[in-house]
């Protein structure tokens, strides 16, 4: 019965349409098919890059092992499958339509305030666009990956989205070694108790690598 409602389901959403049925048909299938199938090959690639580096105790230690010129061959077709996966959730879940007039009217919007501001309503899209960036920058293509976070900086409704994508960007510029920009954009972040512990530890984690 689960999958022949899922089935009828599918049939009848389209992200053409924004309603609450469509909504919940194409996250769910975003979150728990493509962008979990991409996530899973980030992850196989983050620990690859990990188990294959060795510290030089004759130079300084690095604090991450992504910054070894030789991580980026390691992980890459695990990074280039991330990228496809995230690429095919944008192209295919994506909702960019209006919710219908009727559903404004039930929920009582004004279509005249945030309801039109939004321009993506399935809220996996932005995980993909991020997931992106993340891959690319352990593939070391940091201009590629800093279009990516910088895009995700002005369009994400994830507000802890927009915030990891510019610590990524501050670790763009520390790979490429420019130190006053990444200082620039961690010195715009309101670090505060209210965020993600995971957030802290990332801003943290990246400020001591600036230092």
């Amino acid at each position: 019965l689960s999958l022949t409602g899922l089935l009828l389901m599918a049939i009848s959403c389209s992200v053409e349409k924004n309603t609450a049925t469509t909504r919940f048909y194409h996250g769910l299938t975003a979150h728990y098919n493509i962008f979990f199938n991409g996530n899973e090959s980030f992850k196989a690639g983050v620990a690859k890059v990990d188990a294959n580096y060795v510290d030089d105790y004759a130079q300084m230690l690095r604090l991450f092992e992504y910054s070894d010129p030789a991580s980026a061959s390691v992980c890459q077709a695990d990074m280039d499958n991330a990228i496809t996966k995230a690429s095919k959730l944008i192209r295919l879940k994506s909702i960019t339509a209006l919710p219908e007039e009727n559903e404004r009217d039930n929920e009582g919007m004004n279509p005249d305030e945030a309801l039109l501001n939004r321009k993506e309503y399935n809220e996996w899209v932005d995980d993909a666009y991020l997931l992106i960036g993340k891959s690319n920058f352990y593939k070391q293509l940091y201009d590629e990956a800093y279009t990516v976070f910088t895009y995700c900086m002005e369009q994400a409704n994830d507000e802890n989205i927009r915030l990891e994508a510019a610590i990524w960007n501050a670790r763009v510029y520390i790979e490429k070694g420019d130190f006053i920009n990444a200082g620039r954009y961690l010195n715009d972040i309101n670090i505060n108790d209210n965020l993600p512990k995971t957030i802290r530890e990332m801003f943290y984690a990246t400020r001591t690598d600036l230092f």
